[in-house]
């Protein structure tokens, strides 16, 4: 495959096969063999060679996923290869399966701190966002997304990021949009907690828009689903620490309803919190 690639780099189709067999093979290979043998930097100067092939582009992300699940994050943030996958998010954004394969691949990458840098750094949470509004109806990739996103808003500068990208909008239009899916309800509640709180500072970003239309949706659809309740009191409850946004929150008797419910159906997971947001409501 490694003579292939060398040896036909002028020819697309050999490429994206080899690339393609590469990604196949790489979970059963040991990191000794696949360092020695370059296959990151091949993989990454083949996708940068032909950047507006997309079945190409498909092969080369899946198998740079595979070599970050492999234990190859640093090879590949050192080669650019983040800047690779976000360079193909960008030219194929109308290709659903190159924005799910690169939501995972950065979500894989995310591990490393200098991978969360790097990705905010090179566009990639404004490509992630793009690419999710691009195919909104599209369960599965809006899954990854919320999960990258999540995972990024751990890193205190990706948090403003993603506010300023408008991700905290777009996290609410993908909640409506999927409101018969409890996965994705119970991870989209997750990822604005991490989004809107400061853990440094102890300062929680004020209601932008429909949030908590959205959240209440959630609690809605699934009152008997423990992990939708219990991360949707999470997410309220972090909310009732700015003081504007309480003012959104009382007297909203459904809301209040809601949260009784949460706390009935689940006292070890919800009561607790569920009650706290009440006091802050009706105080």
């Amino acid at each position: 495959i490694q003579f292939a690639l060398d040896t036909h780099r002028s020819d697309p189709y050999v490429t994206e096969r080899a690339c393609g067999a590469l990604a196949n093979l790489i979970s059963g290979t040991e990191i000794d063999i696949l360092r020695g043998n370059d296959v990151v930097q091949k993989v990454v100067a083949a996708a940068e060679t032909y950047p507006d092939l997309v079945e190409l582009q498909i092969k080369c992300i899946a198998a740079l996923w595979n070599l970050s699940v492999k234990g190859l994050k640093e090879d590949i943030v050192r080669v650019r290869g983040i800047n690779t996958v976000v360079s193909a998010m960008n030219i194929h954004i109308a290709s659903k399966e190159v924005q799910e394969k690169g939501c995972v691949t950065l979500w894989s990458l995310g591990e490393l701190d200098v991978a969360q840098d790097e990705i905010r750094n090179m566009g990639g949470i404004e490509a992630i966002i793009n690419g999710a509004m691009a195919h909104v109806a599209y369960a599965q990739l809006q899954t990854e997304v919320i999960g990258v996103l999540r995972s990024l808003a751990t890193n205190l500068s990706n948090k403003e990021a993603i506010k300023s990208c408008k991700g905290v909008e777009a996290i609410v239009c993908i909640m409506f949009v999927h409101f018969n899916n409890s996965a994705i309800q119970e991870s989209a509640c997750s990822a604005l907690s991490n989004v809107v709180v400061n853990p440094v500072t102890n300062e929680v970003s004020p209601m932008v828009g429909r949030e908590l239309d959205a959240i209440m949706g959630a609690m809605l659809s699934f009152p008997f689903v423990e992990n939708v309740q219990k991360q949707a009191c999470v997410l309220l409850r972090n909310y009732t620490f700015q003081s504007s946004n309480i003012d959104l929150l009382k007297d909203n008797v459904m809301l209040l309803n809601l949260l009784r419910l949460a706390a009935e159906n689940f006292p070890a997971s919800c009561e607790k919190r569920a009650n706290y947001i009440v006091s802050r409501i009706l105080t």
